[in-house]
């Protein structure tokens, strides 16, 4: 994760996403911040992911474990 929120990811030179995959910073911010909520509240990631428009990670709460999603909801712009 990046703490600093005006520098995004780098990729190799001559690499480029696919289009669906989505705002790869965008996502790393939505994913770390959703991080810091989940051990805030006492859980423990264990394991995360991003891709195809959203992010994700894998978590220990109360000896369960889950995978949480997040996304942006686009909706329409109003006229």
């Amino acid at each position: 994760m990046n703490d600093n929120e005006t520098v995004g990811p780098t990729l190799p030179e001559g690499v480029q996403l696919h289009p669906d995959f989505g705002d790869a910073h965008q996502m790393l911010n939505m994913r770390g911040w959703l991080q810091k909520a989940v051990e805030k509240a006492g859980g423990e990631m264990t394991g995360g992911g991003c891709g195809m428009g959203e992010a994700d990670i894998d978590v220990t709460l109360d000896g369960h474990e889950f995978n949480i999603t997040i996304k942006p909801i686009l909706k329409p712009e109003k006229k």
